[in-house]
């Protein structure tokens, strides 16, 4: 066995494999793998390996796709037989928002270049003879989707990775790992390699593997069951497989194992295993079946698929799958542990791991993804994302997962994770709340005597008119929004003003008290966070970011870290309230009995006040445009701030606002938000951010990247629809038209409450990119009319020249 390599991946499932395999794609050859057992034992031996392609989600569709795509190129370039059977898959639709669901899910399949199409029960009948179409209103037929032999795939993913110079050792279980003089150290039964990246590829033991180094992943195995009946009498003579079917209503999928149906069916709630950790022992063993559990789902598949009432059970597998909060896997560098990486909680893991590997592989290859793979980075999840957390929000996501996907719904699972001071008083104010980076946000304030409740849809939500109240009242008054879910940093120290100008792409503010806004890029010039930096003294300086961004800007920050220089997450420890609207410096003066005009507090620009007894510091920043503050102070002061605004505001009419008018309010400024809009693989040429990029300025990091790179081929456009059509409005993920052909995405849109419009923001072809350029987007079946407009949509005449996300 080797004693040195440059990678070893530790765990043998499809994962694991699939990662092997790609490494040695692109050309690295001194890599191994290392299992405890055999290949496959754990989760993958088990699987009923489908390879789905239907998602709600932009980036989960894309990788379904690859995925597919891998297999059919892996067989095609090495001759492997892996039991690949590309059978096409039935969604069924039972309503009309499931019809609506499957309408954006089909039309955002084909503009990633996916065959899938909208058919009709008739039509799903003659593809599934054996269904009962009772009740259904149609269904997306995807044309590729498949499944694929789990034992099969990844043994010879192992051979091929093998021929292509990898090393993979069996029963060669990992009992440490340990980091000395720049690289790691990988103790085995059989004795140490020594590395430069460790990948935990261990799926099941992937916990036990992580907390080695640390690091406690928020994942935890649960239950799945699936049955394979007796044979079907006459199946063969059909001469063609059957499609996969799905029926959320159910829940359950059927499809064709052989001349026999292989049905998996949904608990009502996820039964967890071995939450506290996997057992030593467990391999390749399987858990006691319990139908009892799932008689519910098997009398609807009974009333779907009749025949299934006909036909004895040959065989029933009950095996442990690795879940995560969202059911998208982890990957990516782990924060804390150079060159580490995570390869795990795939819960759709053959869906998703041909593909996802290939996008990993690429990341530690060439050290950054090629794409936006923020849906599966780890660091989507913070500290608080626990084992008890993970598993209570696995179960809302799981009991809601067979219901319809509407936009803009929030998690239902590992509620107030997150808090702050004022978030009972808020609530008692008729806050609904919705969830930024595990931290309870109001979303919008209901009157007294509405329901504060969301009542989710595809048209105009029960929220619709409250938002369009808080947008006017800071279009014309002041708005009050609890911001504390930013990220905020405090990075000082020797030499702390030339690091971080080498980090920051715009130049940073001379004086102190002066505010610059500043992407923060990668090497190869994506946008690893967006900052607004304040600097507050020499060399002493206060960041604030998006909250989706907390933990990236984090590890990016400590990454290129240097002796000297303190970098302080105070996110918790400071909240933030937004004073936004023309009346919002009467406010400000009343509550701090203080100068704020505008020769006092300068656009852009920072003040230390006081408001009652607290200390606060005011930011001169509104992201929705206009006059605005942000009022930023130590978290136990926010009580006593908030109160203080409120009094104040009394006279001069102050409304509570959330994030939904905030959403509504900074797209009618045109202004992009890292981790909708963009994130780290978008190049700020694409989002016109360029305007934020010195290059004169000097060296700083991304800078070459940024000076080579071409204009990109979609750019970031403002659009306001039309009037009339259906009433609703775009929320991201709509298509665009230009007369037939799709011709873009939307990645964010509300009502335009101040323009009286809906708006929103969407990638286009950049030759298409004019104001005055005419789209159609899609709403609700129909295509209402779109032209591109210039930015802002809307004037508040305050002089605000530069923009924040």
């Amino acid at each position: 066995m080797k004693t040195h390599a440059r990678v070893v991946v530790i765990g043998g499932g499809v994962a694991g494999c699939a990662l092997l395999y790609h490494l040695t794609r692109l050309g690295w050859r001194d890599v191994v793998l290392v299992e405890k057992g055999e290949l496959t034992v754990g989760s993958t031996w088990h699987a009923a390996g489908n390879t789905p392609h239907y998602s709600t989600g932009y980036a989960t569709t894309r990788i379904y796709l690859e995925s597919t795509r891998f297999y059919e190129q892996f067989i095609r370039e090495t001759g492997e037989e892996v039991g690949w059977h590309k059978c096409g898959g039935i969604r069924l639709a039972i309503n009309r928002d499931h019809m609506e669901e499957h309408r954006r899910a089909s039309a955002k399949a084909r503009y990633l270049g996916m065959r899938m199409e909208m058919i009709g029960p008739n039509q799903a009948k003659d593809l599934l003879p054996y269904m009962e179409i009772d009740g259904i209103l149609g269904a997306a037929w995807t044309l590729d989707d498949g499944y694929i032999d789990p034992s099969s795939i990844t043994n010879a993913l192992a051979r091929q990775a093998r021929e292509n110079g990898a090393e993979v050792y069996r029963h060669t279980r990992v009992v440490a790992t340990t980091r000395a003089n720049g690289h790691w150290r990988v103790e085995t039964e059989k004795g140490p390699i020594t590395c430069e990246i460790v990948v935990n590829s261990a799926g099941l033991w992937g916990r036990e593997v992580a907390a080695m180094v640390g690091y406690h992943p928020p994942m935890v195995p649960m239950e799945r069951q699936y049955l394979v009946t007796e044979p079907v009498e006459g199946l063969k003579a059909l001469g063609r497989e059957l499609p996969i079917l799905r029926d959320i209503a159910a829940p359950l999928y059927m499809r064709q194992e052989r001349e026999s149906l292989l049905l998996g069916l949904f608990d009502k709630e996820p039964v967890f295993w071995a939450a506290e950790g996997t057992p030593d022992g467990f391999e390749q063993e399987l858990l006691v079946p319990d139908l009892d559990r799932v008689s519910h789902a098997f009398e609807k598949a009974v009333a779907r698929i009749p025949v299934l009432g006909r036909l004895g059970v040959k065989r029933v597998i009950n095996g442990p799958l690795m879940r995560t909060p969202d059911g998208n896997p982890l990957i990516g560098p782990v924060p804390g542990a150079p060159n580490y990486f995570m390869n795990g909680g795939y819960f759709a893991g053959f869906g998703l791991s041909g593909g996802l590997t290939a996008r990993l592989a690429e990341w530690i290859v060439g050290g950054e993804p090629e794409i936006d793979l923020t849906a599966f980075d780890l660091k989507r999840f913070g500290g608080y994302a626990t084992i008890p957390y993970a598993m209570d929000a696995t179960r809302g996501a799981y009991v809601h997962e067979f219901s319809v996907a509407y936009p803009q719904e929030e998690p239902h699972g590992a509620r107030r994770a997150r808090t702050n001071a004022i978030y009972d008083r808020l609530k008692n104010d008729g806050a609904v709340f919705g969830v930024r980076n595990g931290w309870e946000v109001p979303n919008w304030f209901a009157p007294k005597g509405t329901q504060a409740e969301d009542k989710p849809s595809y048209g105009r939500a029960n929220w619709f008119p409250h938002v369009a109240a808080e947008c006017r009242s800071v279009a014309s008054g002041v708005g009050l929004l609890d911001l504390s879910s930013l990220a905020k940093f405090e990075v000082a120290g020797t030499g702390a003003a030339a690091w971080l100008d080498r980090l920051t792409a715009n130049r940073l503010p001379q004086k102190d008290g002066r505010i610059a806004g500043t992407p923060i890029l990668s090497g190869k010039g994506g946008i690893a966070a967006f900052a607004a930096v304040t600097r507050l003294g020499p060399e002493r300086f206060y960041l604030t970011a998006s909250a989706l961004a907390e933990q990236h800007l984090d590890d990016h920050l400590r990454r290129a870290a240097v002796d000297g220089i303190d970098i302080d997450n105070v996110t918790a420890a400071r909240a933030c309230l937004l004073l936004a609207g023309p009346k919002s410096r009467d406010v400000l003066r009343a509550a701090s009995e203080s100068d704020v005009s505008d020769a006092a507090l300068p656009a852009f620009s920072a003040r230390d006040l006081t408001i009652g007894f607290a200390p606060v510091r005011i930011l001169r920043l509104s992201s929705v445009g206009g006059l605005g503050f942000e009022v930023h102070c130590e978290a136990p002061y926010l009580f006593a701030v908030y109160k203080a605004l409120k009094e104040a505001g009394a006279a001069h009419g102050l409304v509570d606002i959330g994030m939904r008018a905030f959403e509504s309010l900074r797209i009618e400024r045109g202004l992009p938000r890292w981790g909708v809009d963009f994130g780290p693989a978008t190049r700020p040429k694409a989002i016109g951010f360029d305007r934020f990029v010195k290059p004169e300025k000097g060296d700083f990091v991304g800078r070459d990247a940024f000076a080579a790179s071409d204009m990109p081929s979609d750019v970031l456009v403002a659009l306001k629809l039309d009037d009339g059509g259906p009433e609703a409005d775009p929320c991201g993920m709509e298509i665009l038209y230009d007369g037939d052909a799709q011709a873009g995405l939307v990645t964010s849109g509300a009502f335009g409450h101040r323009v009286g419009a809906r708006v929103a923001l969407a990638f286009v072809k950049r030759e298409r990119a004019k104001p005055g350029t005419r789209f159609a987007v899609e709403l609700l079946g129909a295509r209402v009319g779109a032209s591109v407009v210039a930015t802002p949509l809307v004037s508040t005449n305050q002089n605000e020249r530069k923009r924040r996300p």
